[in-house]
């Protein structure tokens, strides 16, 4: 494995994704990024790595160089998501977990009294709910 397929495998890993769930998100067929992770194929184009960055939440000099910051929101995070984590990076990791974990059984709770199942409308509705 290169050492960029090392980074995509622990980001992946770490974002609980498999190959073909990663694939599928970032357009290409699971062939290809397994070729990738094990340096049997040429660097992703450039379309190809943003895709990859966004879908591991980090950055894409991360994935090439082992530089820069590993943890990102992507771009095609919603404003809520980004700004949960906005909140959360200045606390401690104790407290930011306890902070998260107040806020998903507030917005489960929002939902249920609601009598809907989750999805991104219901929980943009219940997180403005919860702040």
């Amino acid at each position: 494995m290169t050492p960029i397929g090392m980074r995509i495998y622990r980001r992946m890993r770490e974002r609980q994704l498999n190959q073909t769930g990663l694939a599928k998100l970032i357009g290409i067929k699971p062939p290809s990024l397994n070729n990738l992770i094990w340096g049997q194929s040429n660097l992703p184009n450039a379309n190809t790595l943003t895709r990859l960055a966004d879908a591991l939440w980090t950055t894409e000099r991360w994935i090439l160089y082992d530089e820069g910051p590993k943890e990102r929101i992507p771009s095609t995070a919603p404003e809520w998501v980004a700004a949960i984590a906005r909140e959360l990076a200045d606390l401690p990791e104790d407290r930011a977990k306890s902070v998260l974990r107040g806020t998903i059984e507030g917005i489960k709770s929002s939902i249920a009294a609601e009598g809907k199942h989750m999805n991104r409308h219901t929980t943009s509705r219940a997180l403005a709910k919860v702040k």
